[in-house]
């Protein structure tokens, strides 16, 4: 059992109350981009608009700008969400990068469905 299970155990909190403590103290050095970037997409496809706004607020206002004009694409949008059932692989992802990939001028979708293709083979 977690610390943050046990220590709230007695406590009469909401489910959501639960959450954001054991979201917020999940890792003592902070989550990463790609963490944030994860859970941002994960309370985006379910809907929770408050789940969503609290981690879009741990983004630098840099990182915020690229991440929603990298989203507005939305063939980059369905293939990084295609890749949400791995939450391991988003930690090393850094969105610092992200103003240099908007700026390409290649197939970076046909290159992340070549990941997705990598991760569902068998």
């Amino acid at each position: 059992m977690k610390f943050t299970q046990t220590a709230y155990s007695n406590i009469a909190l909401s489910d959501l109350d639960r959450r954001d403590i054991a979201e917020d103290y999940k890792n003592e050095d902070g989550p990463s981009d790609g963490d944030i970037f994860y859970k941002i997409r994960q309370y985006v496809k379910s809907g929770d608009e408050r789940g969503e706004k609290r981690w879009w607020a741990r983004l630098s206002r840099t990182k915020t700008k690229d991440l929603k004009q990298l989203l507005r694409d939305a063939r980059f949008a369905q293939v990084l969400d295609e890749l949400l059932p791995w939450p391991g692989m988003w930690s090393p992802v850094m969105l610092g990068s992200l103003h240099r990939m908007l700026t390409m001028k290649c197939e970076e979708v046909r290159c992340l469905r070549a990941l997705l293709c990598a991760y569902t083979k068998e």
